[in-house]
């Protein structure tokens, strides 16, 4: 019999050690964070200077959602805590979208 070591990937690895439904709420809080802060980074009326630090967060959040699909090192005690202020900024530029209106047309 073989036993798994594992999954190289962080969805698949969350869902063999705490469940699917853990794994998939998980992933989808990520991923709303992710498309909402692109959305309010892209579309709303903001300033250059937040702009500019807007798209330096989500290049940076899109290299460890990257980065982690294709290797897990999560368990790196420094990846993790990398991760969780990347993911504390992308809520941080969600909450712009209440100061700064999102363009319609």
């Amino acid at each position: 019999f073989f036993e798994p070591q594992h999954t190289h990937n962080l969805p698949f690895e969350m869902a063999i050690n705490f469940g699917i439904p853990v794994s998939i709420i998980i992933t989808t809080v990520a991923l709303f964070l992710f498309i909402n802060a692109f959305i309010v980074t892209f579309y709303a009326r903001i300033p250059i200077e937040l702009l500019n630090l807007n798209k330096a967060w989500l290049a940076s959040c899109f290299v460890i959602l990257l980065s982690q699909s294709n290797d897990l090192t999560y368990y790196d005690g420094k990846i993790n805590i990398i991760i969780c202020i990347l993911f504390a900024g992308l809520k941080c530029i969600n909450d712009e979208k209440k100061t700064f209106k999102i363009k319609t047309q």
